[in-house]
């Protein structure tokens, strides 16, 4: 099964934009990021709205998307077009956020390590994903993984984790669990 820009764009158009940007509120408050002072802070695979962007005190601020171009067409909202396959288009982040986007990419573990690439030494990443099995697969999430998973690829990037739960999904309404850490540039 392959990634498919028309299913995440047909998401946006049909929930998501009524649902608007709060969903992000409950990312900053899971990563304990409100009066977090970063340098330059940066949300890949951010979504129409910029993802936490709004929400976060730094002196820099990049949302890159691969779907930049039509969701700027939504919203207005200027992003960077960026594929989390491909290595980075900007370094020396001290925050990075990727949220719901590294289960959207065609290989989860290079995402990781092209995640690892933005950062600073001793940036961290902060990083939300959905844990679906097989079952629970389709054209936007194509990938089943788990926690295990997770980590061995986070330390194979040079990612050491600092704060990680797995708990039940707060994003969808779909029963499922989500993997939520802070990882650390080594």
């Amino acid at each position: 099964m392959a990634w498919s820009k028309g299913h995440e764009l047909k998401y946006w158009k049909k929930t998501g934009l009524k649902k608007g940007a709060g969903i992000y509120e409950r990312y900053v408050d899971a990563f304990a990021v409100k009066h977090h002072e970063f340098d330059r802070v940066a949300d890949v695979g951010c979504g129409p709205f910029g993802g936490v962007l709004p929400l976060l005190n730094a002196k820099e601020k990049h949302g890159f998307d691969i779907l930049a171009d039509e969701y700027k067409s939504l919203t207005g909202v200027q992003l960077i077009k960026y594929n989390l396959d491909a290595p980075p288009l900007q370094a020396g982040y001290d925050g990075v956020f990727c949220l719901n986007a590294l289960d959207h990419c065609s290989n989860p573990k290079d995402g990781l390590k092209h995640l690892q690439m933005f950062l600073v030494l001793g940036g961290e990443l902060f990083l939300h994903v959905h844990l679906r099995t097989k079952e629970q697969l389709n054209k936007a999430h194509i990938h089943a993984f788990g926690e295990l998973d997770l980590l061995d690829w986070a330390v194979a990037a040079r990612l050491m984790p600092v704060s990680y739960t797995v708990e039940d999904d707060w994003v969808n309404d779909e029963p499922r669990k989500a993997f939520i850490g802070r990882l650390r540039c080594l």
